[in-house]
């Protein structure tokens, strides 16, 4: 398991990558380092702003969590991005989110269980994602 937050999201960004190609899309990679946009991916001459992360499974609540805060806990721009790409390393799942679904810093993803009037109660940015799971077809 890689424990260096950097490598980790760079492996997390080349699987996405992967993926887009995989799925016939054309993935383009900004010159400069961006804090905001991963790549850009295109099909069927529409492009789309990624922004790529990777999720950590949280035992507290059954569910992964994912960081929406760019460099230094920068809450991003409402604009900043198209999709958020959320990497499940352990379950090698992709989870393809429209930035309007995303609500807040963080996001609780379930998987492998229903989502329960707790999750609604207690963790109110939680959801059930399973429509976003590996949905290129949302692109």
């Amino acid at each position: 398991m890689i424990k260096d937050p950097r490598t980790k999201g760079a492996l997390t960004e080349l699987i996405v990558k992967q993926k887009f190609i995989e799925n016939n899309f054309n993935v383009y990679e900004p010159c400069l380092a961006s804090d905001e946009i991963d790549c850009i991916v295109e099909k069927n001459k529409k492009y789309f702003r990624i922004q790529c992360k990777t999720a950590h499974y949280d035992k507290r609540v059954d569910s992964y969590n994912v960081s929406i805060l760019g460099a230094n806990y920068r809450v991003y721009a409402a604009d900043a991005f198209d999709y958020l790409a959320a990497y499940l390393p352990d379950k090698e799942y992709l989870y393809l989110i429209p930035k309007n679904k995303l609500k807040g810093k963080n996001l609780n993803i379930i998987v492998d269980r229903e989502f329960s009037k707790y999750d609604k109660d207690k963790y109110t940015r939680t959801f059930f994602v399973k429509d976003y799971l590996n949905n290129f077809n949302l692109v």
